[in-house]
């Protein structure tokens, strides 16, 4: 039996929020649909229960359920980038050059 110790291109990531999310869903669809079916009666604490034992089973299924394979090669990072360098004018270029509106001639009708 061979173990492989995963790189940072063959890890696993898990989703348990995602998960507990869908569970959360699927909880509070099957109680209601329990409900409308007449399996159960409309009491909450019940109706609670289904939810929360759902969204428990999803959180779970989302940390050790099957991982999806990948779908594309390993992303690529670039050598070395140099941060910019910031600066407040660097938008503009000089190629807006802004006017002191008090020195504007005012526009002549016709």
């Amino acid at each position: 039996m061979s173990t492989t110790t995963p790189t940072p291109h063959t890890a696993v990531h898990t989703h348990p929020v995602r998960g507990f999310m869908w569970g959360l869903m699927i909880g509070i669809g099957l109680a209601v649909a329990l409900v409308v079916t007449r399996l159960i009666t409309l009491d909450l604490i019940l109706m609670v229960i289904i939810t929360v034992i759902a969204a428990i089973a999803g959180m779970l299924w989302g940390q050790f359920g099957p991982a999806k394979a990948p779908t594309g090669p390993p992303p690529v990072r670039p050598a070395h980038v140099t941060p910019p360098t910031v600066s407040r004018f660097d938008d503009f270029n000089g190629s807006a050059t802004a006017k002191d509106p008090r020195t504007l001639e005012p526009p002549t009708p016709g």
